[in-house]
């Protein structure tokens, strides 16, 4: 396969995006992300433990509405605003993890972001 045979066929993946400094509450992580116009890709590390997750379109919508009941925006404004806030952490963005399983192994990490869309609260 030549190179322009392979360029042609190439996709991004999570591999291929760097990794970003995601400062939170004094600690400092790296998390890299792959927004598409549906979906995303994220995965954090705090270089003892990694975390992934992958969220779908449909998935996506029942997280928002559930957190969100009062915020009718479409799927891709939706996903501009969580990537915004997690490249820029903007002044009134605050981010926050939780663990829902102290266990070494096996802990469940919560990224909570909470901001504001279109002049409603949003998490």
């Amino acid at each position: 396969m030549t190179e322009i045979e392979w360029r042609r066929h190439w996709k991004p993946d999570l591999t291929s995006i760097p990794w970003q400094p995601l400062n939170i509450d004094g600690d400092v992580y790296l998390i890299k992300c792959k927004f598409t116009q549906n979906s995303y890709e994220l995965l954090l590390t705090n270089m003892k433990s990694f975390w992934y997750e992958e969220l779908s379109e449909n998935t996506l919508k029942k997280r928002v509405q559930k957190l969100n009941p009062s915020i009718e925006a479409s799927v891709s404004r939706i996903l501009d605003q969580i990537e915004n806030c997690l490249e820029s952490q903007e002044k009134g963005t605050s981010i926050t993890i939780g663990f829902k399983d102290e266990e070494e192994e096996n802990s469940k990490m919560v990224l909570k972001i909470n901001s504001q869309l279109a002049g409603l609260p949003f998490c």
